[in-house]
Protein backbone atom coordinates (compact mmCIF):
# COMPACT_ATOMS: atom_id res chain seq x y z
CA UNK A 1 0.00 0.00 0.00
CA UNK A 2 1.52 3.45 -0.74
CA UNK A 3 0.46 6.78 0.21
CA UNK A 4 1.00 8.42 -3.04
CA UNK A 5 -1.85 10.06 -5.13
CA UNK A 6 -1.05 11.63 -9.06
CA UNK A 7 -1.21 15.17 -9.25
CA UNK A 8 -0.60 16.34 -12.57
CA UNK A 9 2.68 16.70 -14.79
CA UNK A 10 5.45 19.43 -13.43
CA UNK A 11 8.24 20.77 -14.92
CA UNK A 12 10.01 18.66 -17.49
CA UNK A 13 7.24 16.47 -18.06
CA UNK A 14 7.96 14.95 -14.87
CA UNK A 15 5.32 13.64 -12.68
CA UNK A 16 4.26 15.28 -9.34
CA UNK A 17 2.74 13.66 -6.29
CA UNK A 18 1.61 15.06 -3.45
CA UNK A 19 2.41 12.81 -0.11
CA UNK A 20 -0.57 13.60 2.18
CA UNK A 21 0.98 11.66 5.40
CA UNK A 22 4.45 13.81 5.02
CA UNK A 23 2.67 16.48 4.56
CA UNK A 24 0.03 16.58 7.41
CA UNK A 25 3.02 15.43 9.95
CA UNK A 26 4.48 19.21 8.89
CA UNK A 27 1.22 20.32 9.62
CA UNK A 28 0.96 18.42 13.33
CA UNK A 29 4.47 20.06 14.08
CA UNK A 30 3.74 23.39 12.98
CA UNK A 31 3.79 25.80 16.45
CA UNK A 32 6.73 23.60 18.36
CA UNK A 33 9.77 24.93 18.69
CA UNK A 34 11.29 22.40 17.08
CA UNK A 35 13.77 22.64 14.31
CA UNK A 36 12.13 20.24 11.41
CA UNK A 37 14.46 19.12 8.85
CA UNK A 38 13.65 17.57 5.45
CA UNK A 39 15.73 15.37 4.49
CA UNK A 40 15.99 12.28 1.33
CA UNK A 41 17.76 11.93 -1.62
CA UNK A 42 17.91 13.81 -4.84
CA UNK A 43 15.24 14.45 -6.94
CA UNK A 44 12.62 12.24 -4.72
CA UNK A 45 10.17 15.46 -3.77
CA UNK A 46 11.43 17.73 -0.70
CA UNK A 47 11.09 20.90 -2.60
CA UNK A 48 7.71 19.52 -3.48
CA UNK A 49 6.48 18.73 0.30
CA UNK A 50 8.05 21.89 1.03
CA UNK A 51 6.27 24.39 -1.51
CA UNK A 52 2.78 22.43 -0.36
CA UNK A 53 3.63 23.41 3.33
CA UNK A 54 4.44 26.74 2.51
CA UNK A 55 0.79 26.41 0.19
CA UNK A 56 -1.13 25.60 3.75
CA UNK A 57 0.86 28.41 5.61
CA UNK A 58 -0.50 30.82 3.18
CA UNK A 59 -4.13 30.05 3.06
CA UNK A 60 -4.21 30.16 7.15
CA UNK A 61 -5.55 33.09 8.21
CA UNK A 62 -2.50 35.05 10.43
CA UNK A 63 0.16 36.51 7.99
CA UNK A 64 3.55 34.37 8.27
CA UNK A 65 6.79 35.00 7.42
CA UNK A 66 8.17 32.66 4.81
CA UNK A 67 11.62 33.05 2.95
CA UNK A 68 11.93 30.51 0.14
CA UNK A 69 15.70 30.27 -1.03
CA UNK A 70 16.78 28.06 -3.94
CA UNK A 71 20.62 27.23 -3.71
CA UNK A 72 20.46 25.77 -7.00
CA UNK A 73 19.30 29.14 -9.01
CA UNK A 74 22.11 31.90 -9.74
CA UNK A 75 20.18 34.05 -8.60
CA UNK A 76 20.97 33.04 -5.22
CA UNK A 77 25.18 32.17 -5.52
CA UNK A 78 25.77 35.07 -3.55
CA UNK A 79 23.94 33.48 -0.26
CA UNK A 80 25.99 30.04 -0.25
CA UNK A 81 28.44 33.01 2.09
CA UNK A 82 27.14 32.44 5.95
CA UNK A 83 26.75 36.67 6.66
CA UNK A 84 25.20 37.06 3.52
CA UNK A 85 22.64 34.62 3.68
CA UNK A 86 21.67 36.33 7.52
CA UNK A 87 21.71 39.92 5.79
CA UNK A 88 19.11 38.33 2.99
CA UNK A 89 16.84 36.49 5.65
CA UNK A 90 16.89 39.66 7.94
CA UNK A 91 15.88 42.03 5.05
CA UNK A 92 13.06 39.20 4.08
CA UNK A 93 11.84 40.00 7.69
CA UNK A 94 8.46 41.51 7.67
CA UNK A 95 7.23 43.22 10.87
CA UNK A 96 4.51 42.19 12.88
CA UNK A 97 4.07 38.67 10.93
CA UNK A 98 4.29 35.16 12.56
CA UNK A 99 7.92 33.68 12.72
CA UNK A 100 8.10 30.22 10.52
CA UNK A 101 10.95 28.42 12.21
Amino acid sequence: MNNFKKVGIGDGGMQLIVRKEYLNELIELYGTPDIKVITGIRRNGKSVLLQEFVSYLQSLEEPVNIVMINLQEVEFNHLLEYHALHKYVLEQYKEGMTKIC
